[in-house]
């Protein structure tokens, strides 16, 4: 049989999240977790195993396929043949990706190949789902307070919880940035840090020598050219000599997407798909025993420089 399986590579890489509310992104995992499995989400199937085991929140998700049958090209005494495969009348065809995150530092790593569940998309689902769980605390915090609707109370408690945004962003390092620039479909803006204080006005006089760090964003207008912006970030990197940065924007496929620029390898890990799948023979009940999840640990551990220490002070949910 002729597969073209050594030419589909397996990704492992990395990624930051910020969430803006009091609602952590060790909450929503938790608050996942104790969901049913199975979500709908682009008329797609997805069944989600997901826990909180020593400081990191892990996951496998499926995907599965509505198609049950396949087809084949087949090498018999020197003919080409097609053949059609199909699956057992109770089984499904799934893709699949594993995802592991240290929640001291919301940085983890996240393992994709073509077909499956694309990093972007799966930031776009937890986005919905954490906005969702976001309006439901509000509720309870609002209640708890004992506020009114209109009381200065009641604002406070809404502010807090106002606009909620989870930003899943992936991390590439410098050399990869113009690539990935030029395949986003729309670049709307790009923030960036900076070691001193840049205002002039004398009101900031007495801050110059208390600040740390001076976050900046710049907004670009939607009929401005492409080319000319990428080439604009490149040149504010180079010469402000800027070591992280976020463009966000929307990528290829129109969806919200964040990239991070970092000094670190874009690409953490690669695998034949061929060579994972047997591997993937696993009882779902115990997938943190997979060999794949295994290695990702290990590559956290690894590059602590990127993704943090190891912190197993998070409480584990089941």
């Amino acid at each position: 049989m002729m597969t073209n399986g050594d030419n589909v590579k397996a990704t492992i890489v990395g990624f930051t999240i910020e969430t803006n509310t009091p609602v952590t992104l060790a909450d929503l995992w938790s608050h996942l977790a104790k969901q049913p499995k199975e979500h709908e989400y682009r008329k797609a199937r997805r069944v989600l195993y997901l826990a909180i085991e020593d400081g990191h929140a892990i996951g496998l998700m499926l995907t599965t396929k509505s198609h049950k049958k396949a087809c084949e090209l087949v090498s018999e005494g020197g003919k080409l043949n097609i053949s059609i495969t199909k699956s057992a009348a109770n089984a499904e065809r799934v893709d699949f990706n594993f995802i592991i995150i240290r929640l001291s530092s919301n940085r983890g790593l996240y393992l994709q190949y073509r077909g499956s569940w694309s990093m972007n998309a799966f930031g776009d689902f937890l986005q919905k789902q954490f906005s969702e769980l976001v309006a439901t605390q509000k509720e309870k915090a609002f209640k708890a307070s004992g506020a009114t609707v209109a009381s200065k109370k009641g604002k406070q408690v809404r502010d807090l919880y106002k606009r909620p945004n989870l930003d899943l962003t992936l991390m590439v390092r410098k050399e990869k940035f113009r690539t990935l620039l030029q395949q986003m479909k729309k670049i709307r803006s790009f923030e960036f840090p900076l070691m001193k204080l840049t205002m002039d006005d004398n009101i900031f006089t007495p801050l110059s020598g208390s600040v740390k760090s001076e976050r900046h964003k710049i907004t670009f207008l939607g009929e401005a050219g492409k080319s000319g912006i990428v080439q604009g970030i490149l040149n504010v990197i180079n010469s402000a000599g800027i070591e992280t940065g976020t463009v966000h924007g929307r990528d290829a496929g129109d969806l919200e997407t964040h990239i991070d620029i970092v000094n670190n390898p874009d690409v953490y890990h690669f695998f034949n798909f061929d060579d994972i799948a047997d591997e993937q023979n696993l009882d779902l009940d115990d997938f943190k025993s997979s060999k794949l999840l295994q290695t990702m640990r290990g590559l956290l551990d690894a590059n602590e420089e990127v993704f943090g220490k190891h912190s197993p002070d998070e409480s584990e949910e089941e």
